[in-house]
């Protein structure tokens, strides 16, 4: 337990790593296919991509912030704790999951059925052992489905 609540306190550093090394490689992202004309800012097209690309990943920042915060939040309750950090460490997969599904030739609502996939197995876990989904449960999942929201309305658009 010692060693997991050092640990625990380490990820505080890891988590502001990644939030910072992820601005900057998203933002450099942009700006390669800015400069090497891959994206056309005069493009419709190009625009909602652009847009895609920045929103989906500060969205999926934000809400991996929330359920971090949240896990750290019930910290004395580990029945929550333990649901908010494997929520969040979910919430961090659409990068990996999409290079990864994108080698076996799968592309696009994939990534979202893999995702959702995860979060269905702690459902199913809260009802094998406890006979009922807990709210951190259904609040993580609630906070995920935001993200397929967005994308297929908010982020399809050139709003």
């Amino acid at each position: 337990m010692a060693s997991h609540r050092r640990l625990g306190k380490r990820s505080v550093w890891l988590v502001i790593a990644i939030a910072i090394t992820g601005a900057l490689m998203t933002l450099g992202l942009l700006n390669h296919l800015l400069s090497s004309g891959d994206l056309d800012p005069s493009l419709a097209e190009d625009r909602v991509r652009a847009g895609g690309l920045v929103g989906g990943t500060i969205l999926q920042w934000v809400l991996f912030s929330v359920l971090y915060s949240l896990g750290i939040s019930n910290v004395r309750r580990p029945l929550h704790h333990k649901r908010f950090m494997v929520a969040s460490a979910i919430q961090m997969m659409p990068t990996g999951l999409t290079r990864l599904l994108g080698l076996a030739g799968l592309h696009g609502p994939a990534v979202l059925l893999v995702m959702l996939g995860l979060y269905s197995s702690i459902l199913v876990y809260d009802w094998r052992s406890d006979r009922r989904c807990h709210w951190s449960t259904l609040v993580s999942l609630g906070l995920f489905l935001t993200l397929p929201l967005c994308f297929f309305t908010l982020f399809a658009s050139q709003w």
